[in-house]
């Protein structure tokens, strides 16, 4: 009788193991990525008055069987999500085609004087993207041309303004150690 009762036990934990694996709290609608993708990072730019109301873009770092960088695909996407009746607006995709990130995306993090920072970036012709948190100030998205600074708004909810850790497994890794982020020449 014991052993019926661990084998059951056995058989179950898999399908608990992959019910929580799920981000209960985040609705892919208020995303930019897609029924069967992971999230690993999304941002409403303009917050609203609560976590659960937003008026304007979304940025997000979409992936699908992405658990190697030459495995899967991680896209960048930025628009307005799915609204009611309204069907997701992408304003930017990048790359246009799902490949491997691979030399497209890196993660970056430090620990410094300052506090740690970390970073998910992207180059796009002459501009760089960067999801990017210093210390405990959370996240935001960063734009720059050329080195120049153009955008910079923090991730708000709703969505997952924060990166997850399947990120580190399928995207290029890079830890800066002592080195600061702003000091890293990308």
């Amino acid at each position: 009788m014991i052993k019926f009762k661990y084998a059951h036990l056995l058989i179950l934990l898999p399908v608990v193991d992959g019910a929580w694996a799920k981000d209960p709290y985040v609705d892919i609608d208020t995303t930019m990525c897609r029924e069967g993708e992971d999230i690993y990072i999304s941002c409403a730019l303009d917050g609203g008055a609560d976590p659960y109301s937003y008026d304007g873009p979304v940025a997000s770092i979409c992936a699908k069987a992405n658990v190697s960088p030459d495995v899967g695909y991680v896209q960048y996407r930025y628009g307005r999500p799915v609204d009611g009746a309204l069907e997701q607006k992408i304003e930017m995709q990048f790359p246009e085609k799902k490949t491997p990130p691979r030399g497209i995306f890196r993660v970056y993090s430090s620990r410094n004087i300052d506090g740690a920072d970390t970073a998910l970036r992207f180059s796009s012709g002459k501009y760089s993207y960067s999801f990017e948190s210093h210390g405990l100030d959370g996240y935001k998205v960063v734009v720059r041309n050329q080195g120049r600074e153009v955008f910079n708004k923090n991730c708000t909810l709703p969505g997952k303004n924060y990166l997850i850790d399947k990120a580190y497994d399928g995207i290029e890794y890079m830890d800066l150690g002592n080195q600061k982020m702003s000091e890293l020449n990308e």
